[in-house]
C-alpha cells in the first residue's frame, strides 16, 4: 500500500468513528428528551386524575340545602 492510501484509510476510520460518536450522543439526547416528555405527561395525567377524583369526591357528600321560594304571578292586564 502506498502511504497516501494509508492516510486516506486512517482518515476514513477517524471520520467514521466521529460520525458514530455524534450518532450515539444525538441518539442519547433524543432518547432522554422523549423519556422526559413521557415522564412529564405521566405526572400531568396523575395530577389531573388526582384533582378530578378529589373534586368528584367532594360533590358526593350528603349535604341538604333547605330553601323556600315563592312564585309571583304579576301579569299586567294589557299583556
Amino acid at each position: 500500500m502506498l502511504p497516501f492510501e494509508l492516510i486516506i484509510r486512517a482518515l476514513g476510520i477517524v471520520f467514521s468513528l466521529g460520525i458514530l460518536a455524534v450518532a450515539i450522543v444525538l441518539g442519547g439526547f433524543i432518547f432522554i428528551t422523549l423519556a422526559g416528555l413521557i415522564v412529564v405527561a405521566i405526572i400531568g395525567f396523575y395530577i389531573r386524575g388526582f384533582f378530578y377524583r378529589r373534586k368528584k369526591g367532594s360533590d358526593s357528600d350528603d349535604t341538604v340545602i333547605d330553601a323556600e321560594y315563592t312564585i309571583l304571578d304579576n301579569k299586567d292586564s294589557d299583556d
